[in-house]
């Protein structure tokens, strides 16, 4: 697994619209806000992304609660991004006018892997183009965060379903 770090790379135009797509998330560290991550009630959870011709990305983020044929919800933040040289900087709207940090952190080199943080270091994503990945490269990504400072003791892994 080769991984670029973003933060220190220009993606350009063509590159930013490969992530561009539905993405499992195979392991979370949140923050207390998303009550349903901490708890450890998420099955089958993906994040899906779309360019809108606005230059923010709709974002449907669904799972299900509970277990894994608990009941599916939705919901449909906005990106905006905010670093348009590299494009791996975005605020996340949730609730307007509230936009919280998103930074495209680690990408593997085929896009098929992808991580958000944030400056704080209290909160990751990891997410790939696959229900599952590659021990290695789970083990990768975690030395990869804990080089960069993030506690991972707390990151929990999200179960999906066949």
């Amino acid at each position: 697994m080769i991984a670029l770090l973003v933060l220190g790379v220009a993606m350009n135009f063509k590159a930013f619209r490969k992530i561009i797509f539905a993405t499992f998330i195979i392991g979370t560290l949140s923050l207390p806000v998303d009550a349903a991550v901490v708890d450890g009630k998420i099955f089958n959870a993906m994040e899906s992304y779309r360019l809108e011709d606005d230059g923010t990305v709709a974002t449907t983020f669904k799972f299900n609660k509970g277990s894994p044929d608990g009941p599916l919800k939705e919901y449909h933040p906005r990106g905006f991004i905010q670093d348009t040289e590299t494009n791996a900087v975005w605020g996340m709207q949730f609730i307007w006018p509230f936009k919280a940090e998103y930074r495209i952190i680690f990408l593997s080199e085929d896009y098929s892997i992808t991580v958000i943080g944030r400056t704080k270091r209290d909160y990751v994503w990891i997410m790939a183009r696959e229900k599952s990945i590659p021990n290695d490269d789970f083990e990768g990504i975690l030395k990869f965060l804990r080089d960069q400072n993030y506690d991972t003791n707390g990151l929990r892994l999200v179960p999906h379903g066949s």
